[in-house]
């Protein structure tokens, strides 16, 4: 898996992430994006199975053998999705400005990598990163 990627979706083996999933992708779109067999378990360790929710940051991806065994594992991690939802709303702006003042759950982890948008490569989470949420919810520029 070293170096894969299929359209914008890459997985980076020295996080054990894969990036590049958008916002509002299903089971199937995903399967059909990536070409390989795989299940998507949800942070609690369900199954997914399709038409029930969209993929979340803070899911894993597991690709498959054909006998169903597990060869690797990656934890998803969707741009701007700062709550795990599959979706960019007002709720992850919400999300990160909790974080910031210090009155909500501190983002970490998948989500925190999920928040850091403004590209400053610090691994601080910034008024700068839920205005680019901001931009995507109204079209201006997309994250994804």
């Amino acid at each position: 898996f070293d170096d894969y990627s299929a359209g914008d979706i890459v997985i980076e083996e020295d996080n054990n992430l894969i990036i590049g999933i958008t916002d509002r992708t299903s089971l199937s779109e995903l399967e059909n994006e990536i070409y390989r067999k795989l299940i998507v378990l949800d942070s609690s360790g369900n199954e997914m199975k399709e038409n029930t929710r969209y993929i979340s940051t803070g899911d894993v991806v597991c690709f498959v053998n054909n006998n169903g065994a597990y060869i690797k594992k990656y934890e998803v991690c969707i741009k701007g999705d700062t709550d795990g939802t599959g979706t960019i709303d007002v709720l992850d702006m919400e999300t990160i400005q909790k974080s910031i003042l210090g009155i909500g759950d501190s983002l970490s982890g998948v989500y925190k990598e999920a928040a850091l948008l403004n590209g400053d490569d610090t691994d601080e989470v910034t008024v700068l990163d839920m205005e680019a949420i901001q931009k995507d919810i109204l079209g201006i520029e997309k994250i994804n």
